[in-house]
């Protein structure tokens, strides 16, 4: 058998795959041991229905509901291997599989609760892997799925990419809906229009260029489109009739479509649910226990089971006309955007309407901000014990012990930070310079009276020495950073340090007093620099050329108490400690439920968390990745040999599992040795590699095959 070594320079950024690093979801899916997603799911987004069990697709995971019993389980990415915890298309294969396609991430196979592979932009020819609602298994288990602009099928793993013609090239599309047609064409709801798909090619049908949300086809195979505001349409021997509010009884728009067993229409929109018949007699459904919030649809026999995007699961019963909360709850996490992260103590602090701690089981409300208190989740914790609440336009406030003191100077400030030197003393940076409050009085300083290029401030921190350290914005100038110990100013930009392009919107300091900060381009979140320290002497940029960082987008800094450098980045998260050691964490390698990470913290128990603008918290236990990973062997998957190793090295695979990719690495994570296998090569389960060009030292080697991927470490000598 034909092989060859390639060796290929890589970015650093492609490094993340190190060590004990690629372990992803097995054929008996090992988790992420010391991994944990803790969710909301009231944010439903996509139903599939069989007959015993409810699939919902939420925000914060994958519920499996048992209709008859009412008993759920939550599937998430650390629990089960998800490509993204926020799902946003459900479907069936003929083998039972269920087709998840998500927000993020790209689409996945389900089965015997676990995801038995995912299909991204990293492991496939995938156009993108952003915005995958509509997904659709035709009868010959061919899978079509619309991400970001653009056509995929995927059919007995191999997926294809179908470029779409013009009408992706002028408006920005996103698939939300596919049906079959009966003549086996495939319709498509898009955001700028139905279309039909045939070998191949689009075509707009009609020139019908609304937003379509949904396409059904009843039972005399009738497709039927809801759009967003322009009513329904009925499509029929190639003419459409279309029904809204000024001819008929339909709603002018709905986000779905279902028929029952009668082949009566029901649609959802944000005003509840409606009964249609184009003979008239359109009744109109909501519940004050629901709301009007109906999003999406399925119906069996007896219900109509209604996604929400704010409340959760709802049942309709057919019969009695009646609607009945569904509890799928997962946690008592209210919301899946988090960030930013605090530590009170030795717990997680956030804010989640109302400010909460979590001890890692229970959530605790410390504030409740019900009670009419005008605040943001803009926070500040002094002497590990009161809590500063401060915002735009807001209120700043002070709570201890369950009292509060109230500082209405700023009320009319747009506060970015405040830094507390004690409960009546402290610094805020504002749209007007850099203010002091001390015991009542407000201190200005601004481009009036100091040397401040620019009053808009953003980050703001104090080192041990007492000296406030910040940040001006470019919005109105340029950026940079300046530090002030009360008399004396110092003032860094661009044209001292050529990295200080874009505003620093956050800053820590470590133990040595090392400034760590972003540089973050709040206009255009591509070109963003990394992360800044300045040891008082020195500036140095750590960006994906000299890192592990997974993207040069850094939203959060957080220095723990081992002055281990924690980042939150668009792409993931990396940590950074004090033997100048990179680790990088992403949704291809960890438990992380979302591929951003918005903000990270760990607590003294050495629990490390990180929050996601989309698929709630996710709990790394102890901060180590060592623990998990010994946990999860390929030991029955494959096997290499001989041992030691000299000059070949031999794979052996089970018979049903198919190498679609080798790779090996070496000690650094530097790619050493890559191979694409085609289906020919999967004849011989014996592969052969010739490996005397290597040094003497350990190797991994990482398989990507049909049912996950695999590692194993080895030795040259």
């Amino acid at each position: 058998m034909k092989t060859s070594i390639i060796t290929i320079s890589v970015f650093i950024k492609q490094f993340v795959l190190i060590l004990f690093m690629f372990i992803m979801p097995t054929m008996l899916f090992s988790q992420y041991n010391n991994w944990e997603n803790i969710t909301n799911t009231n944010m439903v987004y996509s139903l599939y229905s069989d007959i015993d069990t409810l699939w919902v697709g939420t925000f914060g995971g994958l519920i499996k509901y048992n209709k008859k019993t009412g008993e759920s389980i939550c599937y998430t990415r650390a629990n089960s291997g998800l490509p993204s915890n926020c799902i946003t298309g459900l479907a069936k294969d003929s083998k039972n599989n269920l087709w998840v396609a998500c927000q993020y991430n790209g689409i996945g196979s389900f089965k015997n609760r676990v995801c038995t592979s995912t299909y991204n932009i990293r492991n496939s020819n995938m156009f993108s892997d952003q915005y995958s609602e509509g997904i659709f298994v035709n009868k010959n288990d061919t899978v079509f799925f619309g991400p970001d602009g653009s056509i995929n099928s995927l059919y007995n793993h191999e997926l294809k990419w179908i470029p779409a013609g013009d009408w992706l090239e002028s408006i920005p599309q996103f698939v939300k809906d596919i049906a079959q047609a009966p003549n086996g064409d495939l319709v498509l709801a898009t955001s700028y229009g139905l279309y039909k798909y045939k070998d191949s090619v689009m075509t707009l049908l009609n020139n019908l260029t609304v937003q379509c949300n949904t396409v059904e086809l009843n039972r005399t195979g009738d497709i039927w489109i809801g759009t967003a505001g322009e009513g329904i349409y009925k499509y029929s021997n190639g003419t459409f009739t279309r029904y809204d509010s000024s001819n008929s009884e339909s709603p002018d728009g709905a986000g779905s479509i279902a028929f029952d067993k009668n082949n009566d229409m029901w649609m959802a929109n944000g005003k509840g649910v409606f009964n249609f018949k184009e003979s008239g007699g359109s009744k109109h459904y909501w519940s004050s226990i629901m709301g009007s919030n109906a999003f999406k649809i399925t119906i069996d026999d007896n219900s109509i089971w209604i996604a929400t995007l704010q409340t959760g699961l709802y049942r309709f019963d057919l019969n009695t006309k009646q609607f009945e909360k569904i509890d799928i709850t997962d946690s008592k996490l209210q919301r899946n955007s988090n960030f930013p992260l605090y530590v009170l103590g030795d717990k997680l602090l956030l804010s989640n309407y109302g400010i909460q701690t979590y001890d890692g089981n229970v959530f605790k409300t410390v504030v409740d901000t019900s009670t009419g208190l005008k605040t943001s989740n803009k926070i500040c914790v002094y002497n590990n014990k009161g809590i500063f609440t401060f915002g735009d336009k807001t209120t700043i406030g002070y709570y201890e012990n369950g009292s509060w003191t109230y500082y209405e100077q700023f009320l009319n400030d747009y506060v970015k930070n405040l830094v507390p030197v004690s409960h009546d003393i402290f610094w805020l940076a504002t749209n007007r310079g850099l203010l002091k409050y001390q015991k009542g009085d407000v201190i200005v300083y601004n481009t009036e009276n100091s040397p401040l290029p620019n009053n808009y401030l953003y980050a703001l921190a104090m080192d041990s020495k007492g000296v406030i350290w910040g940040s001006f914005g470019y919005i109105n100038g340029e950026a940079g950073i300046f530090a002030f110990d009360g008399v004396t100013w110092r003032i860094w930009t661009k044209a001292q340090v050529p990295f200080l392009e874009y505003n620093a919107t956050c800053f820590v300091f470590d133990s040595q007093d090392n400034l760590w900060c972003n540089s973050l381009n709040q206009s255009n979140m591509m070109n963003c620099k990394g992360l800044i320290r300045y040891d008082g002497n020195n500036w140095t940029l750590y960006d994906q050329s000299n890192s592990l960082l997974p993207s040069n987008t850094i939203y959060n800094i957080y220095a723990d108490t081992n002055d281990t450098i924690w980042t939150a980045c668009a792409g993931g998260a990396a940590k950074f400690d004090r033997k100048n050691t990179w680790k990088a964490y992403t949704v291809d390698n960890s438990g992380l439920a979302f591929s951003s990470v918005q903000a990270v913290v760990r607590i003294p128990n050495g629990n490390v968390y990180f929050g996601h603008n989309y698929g709630g918290l996710s709990l790394f236990k102890n901060g180590s990745i060592v623990n998990s990973v010994l946990k999860i062997t390929s030991e029955n998957v494959f096997k290499i040999y001989p041992i030691p190793m000299h000059d070949v090295l031999n794979i052996s695979v089970l018979d049903d599992l198919d190498i679609r990719k080798i790779e090996i690495y070496d000690i650094t994570g530097k790619l050493m040795y890559k191979r694409t296998l085609n289906l020919s090569d999967q004849k011989n389960k014996q592969y052969t590699l010739h490996i005397s060009s290597f040094t003497k030292s350990i190797y991994f080697i990482h398989l990507t095959t049909n049912r996950g991927h695999y590692s194993k470490k080895f030795i040259i000598i």
